[in-house]
This record gives structure tokens, C-alpha cells and sequence, in this order.
């Protein structure tokens, strides 16, 4: 059955962001992507994620995957996801395992513009801190990427494999 994850990012979270309520914006992000693209479960990479969306998900009857998750069923459940909205890294590659596609929120660094860069998607990184004013557009490029189905899947899979194999011999030089 086809699915939608979606997770936080740091900005959203610390102490230096203005202040900002992103909880409405994720809420209607959510009910959105369950209405237009497919039901949505929500991913807490750590315990401000999980803050966030423990009310979202109790409210609206979504799964959360917390924080304690074991990284291999994370990879499972993210890289047969049908999208992944996230302004976390880690994740994204995780789910870019499978071929999902990923619709990337601005974080601390620049390593998610960074991801999307590598394999190919030709993608802005949405201002998480401005998450209200982009939920139309995330949900118009989901639905793009759910039209692409499994070519796009495919085409990120193996930009993935190709990537995981630089890395290999990267360490190799290292060793």
C-alpha cells in the first residue's frame, strides 16, 4: 500500500530560529498529502521531532516511528515510502536507498540541498521556517513525483547504488 513520511528539521526546533509555530503548517501538510497522495506516517529522527508530531499523530490517527527506531527498520520503512518530506539528512539517504523521492526542507548545513543535488532531482529545498507558505507547492511536486512512479524510483535507486559505491572506494583510500 502506498505511503507518504514526513519528519522535521533542525531549524524548526532551536533556540537561535525566530519563533515559529510549525506545528499548523505540518498538520496541514500532512492532511493534504493523505488527501492527494497517499496516507502519511510520521518519522521523529530524534525527541524534537517526536514532540512535534506525537500530537499531529494522535489528532489525526497517523503512525509515528520515534526516535529509538532501530536504523535498519528505519531504512526499511523509509526506502519503501512513496515520498519523504524532511529537512533531515540521514533519513533522505536512508529512504533514497529504495528510490523514494524526497522533498527536502531547509536545515542547519547544507548537506540536504546537497543530497538532492547528487542524484538528480531537480527540486527546491522548501524554507522550513516559512513551512505555511509551501504547502502547496509540496504537495504539487509529491504529485509529480507520484505521476513519475516507478521510473523515478528506479532512476533514484540506482543513483543511490551508484553513490553508496563512490563512497565504498572513498574509505578505501582512507584504509
Amino acid at each position: 500500500m502506498p505511503f507518504a513520511t514526513a519528519t522535521g528539521t533542525v531549524p524548526i526546533r532551536t533556540q537561535s530560529s525566530p519563533a515559529y509555530d510549525p506545528e499548523p503548517a505540518f498538520e496541514e501538510l500532512c492532511a493534504r498529502l493523505e488527501d492527494e497522495i497517499a496516507p502519511v506516517v510520521l518519522t521523529a529522527s530524534c525527541s524534537s521531532d517526536a514532540e512535534l508530531f506525537r500530537p499531529i499523530a494522535e489528532r489525526h490517527g497517523y503512525p509515528l516511528i520515534g526516535p529509538h527506531t532501530p536504523v535498519r527498520q528505519a531504512i526499511d520503512v523509509l526506502s519503501q515510502t512513496d515520498l519523504y518530506v524532511s529537512g533531515r539528512w540521514h533519513p533522505s539517504i536512508y529512504a533514497l536507498v529504495g528510490g523514494t523521492p524526497i522533498v527536502t526542507l531547509t536545515a542547519n548545513t547544507h548537506k540536504t540541498m546537497g543530497v538532492i543535488e547528487q542524484v538528480g532531482l531537480d527540486a527546491p529545498t522548501f524554507d522550513a521556517l516559512e513551512l505555511h507558505e509551501h504547502v502547496e507547492s509540496i504537495v504539487e511536486l509529491a504529485g509529480s513525483y507520484a505521476e513519475e512512479g516507478e521510473d523515478r524510483r528506479e532512476e533514484l535507486a540506482e543513483r543511490s547504488r551508484e553513490l553508496a559505491d563512490v563512497a565504498r572506494r572513498n574509505v578505501r583510500y582512507v584504509e
